[in-house]
């Protein structure tokens, strides 16, 4: 059974791909409060801000393949013709994402004495928050479309 089949109807979408953003928006959040420790704490804190990191990424990656699906930024491409510039716009934005998680991923194993790790783990998490209102404009130019063709 593939991901795209697990997904409600597309009326259920929005909500699901919500919680979604909801979740990584309190990960990323709880990361941020990790990152503003002093640096003297990053040490004995070095485990948790780790793990917190490692969980993050791969709920991030988990949305983003659940976005990338037929059933969600190809329903919304096939509905909304006029947004399938910007969903490629998006999609690349996560391939770019994708590979400054790999290379974060490959540095937080020295993370507990690294202030830089912090430092690119923060500007990661601007980007991230940046795609995410991005989205959210694409998301509401769909619904006020639909809106208007049901009207």
């Amino acid at each position: 059974m593939g991901l795209d089949s697990r997904l409600p109807t597309l009326f259920g979408r929005p909500t699901l791909v919500s919680d979604g953003h909801t979740t990584l928006r309190d990960s990323a959040r709880a990361l941020r409060e990790l990152c503003a420790l002093p640096e003297s704490v990053h040490a004995s804190r070095g485990d948790e801000l780790r793990t917190s990191f490692e969980g993050f990424a791969k709920r991030v990656l988990a949305h983003f393949a659940l976005e990338e699906g037929g059933s969600y930024f190809g329903t919304l491409a096939e509905d909304s013709p006029e947004l399938v510039d910007q969903i490629a716009h998006l999609k690349g934005e996560h391939r770019t994402m994708r590979t400054d998680l790999r290379s974060l991923g490959e540095s937080a194993g020295g993370l507990s004495r690294s202030n830089a790790f912090v430092i690119e783990l923060g500007r990661f998490l601007d980007q991230f928050e940046a795609h995410e209102r991005h989205e959210a404009r694409v998301l509401e130019r769909f619904f006020l479309a639909e809106a208007k063709g049901a009207g």
